[in-house]
């Protein structure tokens, strides 16, 4: 494991597993939780043995540090994080991995660095920018969710939201075990509303990554077909933009990669290997 200091001072929390002489995927996690809702994968020899996996906690979560103010939340420093993590573990074309909130990093870097920082993008019940998609008028996360866990004057809103969040992650509350569902709420009770409320009301500008990365980037989405955020406008707002779109429906929730395990690592392995070796497939 590693502290990597990004280019405006904040320390982000990485660490990696595998072989670097594998292919590299970045693995990015979704709001308020941190890269070890990502244990489960790491651990396993199926992805240990086939990639050099990468994971890093985003400024404001987990063990990363925690500014306090707007411009410590802007596009450009989630892409100074990401090149600081690839850096460190001295890899060259990642693919990244994006869980939820964590899919708009590639528009973080493409704003930042342009195409050819990335081979390949996963979408673990994501999109690839901050917008309507992840933030739809009707959707619970933005209408009660957001709301709840970012005010600072109702401690027992704040915390029973919380907890009602994380039990929404997964299609059968059930599916997540008992130590995890306490994990992931302390780590969201780890974060105080106003950085979530400055994570949260980040922008972005994907239009590199639409004229960039639109007719090169391959691009997989893994969707569950119980998820809140609706994969079919996913997949059709993903298929207007790029040329290179695979999707895998799955029969979970949101976390794809805990409630369908087997499948998701079949699927990334595959997708990787295709990208990387496109003429052995």
């Amino acid at each position: 494991m590693a502290v990597i200091v990004s280019r405006d001072g904040t320390e982000i929390y990485a660490d990696a597993a595998g072989s670097p002489a594998r292919p590299a995927v970045v693995f990015v996690h979704g709001f308020s939780l941190a890269a070890s809702a990502f244990d489960a994968l790491f651990a396993d020899p199926g992805y240990r043995d086939s990639l050099y996996l990468i994971r890093y906690d985003l400024r404001g979560h987990g063990r990363s540090g925690k500014p306090q103010h707007a411009e410590a939340y802007s596009s450009v420093r989630f892409a100074e994080d990401f090149d600081a993590v690839v850096r460190a573990f001295g890899v060259d074309r990642p693919f990244l991995a994006g869980w939820s909130l964590g899919g708009p990093v590639a528009a973080d870097v493409y704003a930042a660095y342009g195409h050819g920082r990335i081979a390949g993008l996963v979408l673990l019940a994501s999109f690839p920018w901050v917008g309507p998609v992840l933030f739809g008028p009707h959707s619970p996360f933005t209408t009660v969710y957001c709301p709840a866990i970012t005010q600072d004057t109702d401690v027992t809103l704040a915390l029973a939201t919380t907890a009602a969040f994380v039990d929404g992650i997964t299609k059968d509350p059930n599916a997540l075990h008992f130590s995890t569902r306490m994990a992931w709420t302390g780590l969201s009770v780890l974060i105080s509303p106003a950085v979530k409320a400055l994570f949260l009301a980040r922008t972005q500008d994907p239009a590199r990554l639409i004229a960039e990365g639109a007719p090169d980037l391959p691009v997989l989405i893994i969707h569950g077909t119980a998820d809140g955020l609706d994969g079919h406008i996913v997949e059709k707002e993903v298929r207007k933009v790029f040329a290179n779109v695979t999707i895998r429906w799955l029969d979970t929730g949101h976390t794809p990669f805990l409630e369908a395990f087997e499948p998701t690592r079949s699927e990334i392995l595959r997708f990787v290997r295709t990208v990387v070796s496109p003429t052995n497939q």
